[in-house]
């Protein structure tokens, strides 16, 4: 008797019916140069050699209001051919973990750096913010809310394990302010179409992880009505002094306010140029305990 699985199994079609597949082909940005010239010893801008990268040509559609125009300008020819979409100044390592997620193949956002050096959750939000990707901004929402407990402020800033700088993705990239206390909605710099209500859960989450980090603060100063009763005024004035050692050594980096957005500073500050404030008695401890990401 033939084994009950002799038989092969059944693929999905690359592209649904009446679509056809879609090769992306990347190519590097053009230069900055006056009057549109290229600079004397530069060479122009290449294409890209990478394995090629397919997707449904109406799933892309969908997924990305932005490309749009550029995929209605392709033709399927009335056939399955594929035809092909040229992006500038796109990592092509960044979008295969795009097709990966629109796909359903394969996990797409980590905390992993990509070969550019920068992680792979935040160059993915800035690449649904340029295309207003919703399914990418979704999963990268959701990945940081669900890894929300590894946030700290001792991560080095540079990094979305710190929490000012994840929730400064989140308010840049996802329509929404997110800085902890008086979080509310905001505009992500590529005009998203998505409602902002979609990310509200994963953004909430984020916001309350801020509020945690600083709560030793208000916890102080006794003005948080939901203040959680610490053992002593020697514990309170001990997990203040963490934190704004932790914030001043932030905000003191030469490139603070890079990584950190308008709305994230003003809490993670006081509201002072100066940086963090605390009550007199309160040392500040030293930031030895930071670790590395």
């Amino acid at each position: 008797m033939a084994a009950a699985n002799s038989e092969p199994e059944e693929q999905c079609p690359p592209a649904a019916p009446g679509s056809c597949l879609l090769t992306l082909a990347f190519k590097d940005a053009e230069p900055a140069a006056a009057a549109g010239a290229a600079p004397a010893g530069q060479p122009p801008p290449k294409t890209q050699t990478q394995q090629p990268l397919q997707v449904d040509r109406a799933l892309l559609w969908h997924a990305s209001p932005v490309l749009r125009g550029a995929i209605e300008a392709t033709c399927c020819g009335g056939g399955t051919a594929a035809t092909t979409l040229t992006l500038v100044g796109d990592d092509p390592e960044l979008w295969a973990a795009v097709l990966q997620l629109l796909q359903h193949t394969a996990p797409a956002v980590t905390w992993v750096r990509s070969g550019s050096g920068r992680s792979n959750v935040e160059a993915l939000m800035e690449l649904a913010d340029k295309y207003d990707m919703a399914p990418l901004r979704t999963a990268c929402a959701s990945y940081m809310a669900a890894k929300v407990g590894v946030l700290d402020l001792r991560y080095p800033l540079d990094s979305p394990n710190n929490t000012l700088h994840a929730a400064s993705l989140v308010e840049r990239y996802s329509g929404y302010g997110s800085c902890g206390s008086g979080a509310g909605r905001g505009t992500s710099s590529g005009g998203s179409q998505q409602s902002t209500s979609d990310l509200e859960p994963y953004v909430d989450t984020i916001s309350a992880a801020v509020d945690t980090a600083l709560r030793p603060l208000t916890d102080l100063s006794g003005h948080d009505a939901h203040r959680r009763p610490l053992a002593s005024d020697a514990d309170a004035k001990a997990a203040a002094s963490h934190v704004v050692s932790c914030l001043a050594r932030l905000t003191q980096h030469s490139e603070y306010r890079k990584w950190v957005s308008e709305g994230v500073q003003g809490p993670s500050d006081g509201g002072s140029a100066d940086g963090p404030q605390c009550d007199a008695g309160v040392a500040d401890d030293g930031a030895g305990d930071a670790r590395d990401a």
